[in-house]
Formats: structure tokens, C-alpha cells, sequence
């Protein structure tokens, strides 16, 4: 309907929602409903799948010409000198969408602990190798639980607090399950199979540049 109205010359005064735009036509309909073309203020973008996939380059291109994208956003390709401040630049603000999913080229991320709870806050998450710094001492405990790839969206989540962990094995099983590796100096308490620990928890398998065992 609006693609016809378009070619006859109609244009829209305020903000316009466009919907039912089918998969194959998302990447197109980035440059045909712009504010060039449509005559509306802002144009936010509606896929019948509800899902974006968004390549950086095109999606600054695109917002630049007043389009939003309404439902899931997955911005891909973000060039490592511009992941700093791509939890702004993407925000659900500035691109209208319901959640965003941030992917840098090089599929890695480095973000402070109080950014990247403003950013969990926000409905943005990370894709890839995502280490999370300055973690406070005190907080070291509930980062084990708080930054697990369910909440982040990452492949793995390195923690990097005050340059030691102290965890029982219990804890250190399920932070590990939960995708969370550990930077620094480790020390596992309360082993009870000290033949399975060997392996279990290696530099390799917990992130840390050392390990201690101790066994009950």
C-alpha cells in the first residue's frame, strides 16, 4: 500500500510506521523509507519476522535518514575503534528497537562493570568474547551470577576484579556452566575429588592465570 502511494507521488507528514515488511525486503526497505522519500519526520520500520539484523555502516546510514527499527536488533560488524561508544550509538533510543544485540568484527568486547550494568539495564547485550573490568571487590561475589552469557548475551564472560578469585567448587561449577571465566589468580576451596579438580580446573577451563586447589 505504501509502496504505491510512494510512486504516486503521495508523502507523509509526521511520524510513519511501516509494517508487515517481509525478510526479504528488510535490507532494501532501509533506503526506500527514509525521510527523503516518505515525507515523514521519522520512519520506523516494522519486519513481519520482528527480528533486524543490521550491518553498522548500513544502520548510520539509515538513522542518519530517520529510520528506526521496531522489535529485535542485532547490529553486526562494529569496527573495533567505534565499540566504545556503541552502546550509545545503538541505543534503543536512538534506534527505536525493543532490545539490541552488539557485535564487534573482531568478536571481542572489553566493558567496564558499571557501563555494563547500565547497559543490561538498557536491553542491550553483547555478542562474542565479553570481559567485564573493574569489578569492585565487593562486588565480586554477585559478578558471578550477574554476568553469566544468559544475562549478557556473550559466547564467554571473563571477569577481571582485583586480580584474585576465592571460590568453592561448588560456586566455581556453576559460574564455569554459566559461561563465566575468571582473570587473575584462582584459588578453589573445599575439593572433595582431588583426582577430577586436575583437570577440572586448569588455567585453561577457568580463565585464570593460576590455579590453587584445596582440597577439604
Amino acid at each position: 500500500t505504501l509502496d504505491t502511494a510512494l510512486t504516486a507521488g503521495v508523502r507523509l507528514v509526521g511520524n510513519l510506521t511501516v509494517t508487515g515488511i517481509a525478510s526479504g525486503s528488510e535490507t532494501s526497505a532501509l533506503t526506500t523509507y527514509t525521510t527523503a522519500k516518505t515525507g515523514a519526520t521519522t520512519n520506523k520500520l516494522t519486519a513481519s519476522d520482528t527480528n533486524w539484523s543490521v550491518a553498522a555502516a548500513t544502520l548510520d546510514t539509515a538513522l542518519a535518514a530517520a529510520v528506526r527499527l521496531n522489535g529485535d536488533l542485532t547490529v553486526i560488524d562494529i569496527a573495533s575503534n567505534d565499540e566504545s561508544g556503541a552502546s550509545t550509538t545503538y541505543s534503543k533510543t536512538a534506534t527505536g528497537a525493543s532490545n539490541v544485540m552488539l557485535t564487534a568484527s573482531d568478536g571481542t568486547w572489553s566493558v567496564a562493570a558499571s557501563a555494563l550494568d547500565t547497559d543490561l539495564g538498557n536491553d542491550i547485550k553483547y555478542a562474542g568474547a565479553l570481559t567485564v573490568t573493574d569489578i569492585a571487590t565487593d562486588d565480586k561475589v554477585a559478578a558471578l551470577t550477574g554476568y553469566t552469557t544468559a544475562k549478557t548475551g556473550a559466547t564467554t564472560n571473563t571477569l577481571t576484579a582485583d586480580g584474585t578469585w576465592s571460590l568453592a567448587v561448588g560456586a566455581l561449577t556453576t559460574a564455569l556452566g554459566d559461561g563465566v571465566r575468571l582473570a587473575g589468580a584462582l584459588t578453589v576451596t573445599g575439593i572433595t575429588d582431588e583426582a577430577a579438580a586436575l583437570t577440572d580446573y586448569t588455567a585453561t577451563t577457568t580463565g585464570a592465570t593460576s590455579v590453587t586447589l584445596t582440597a577439604n
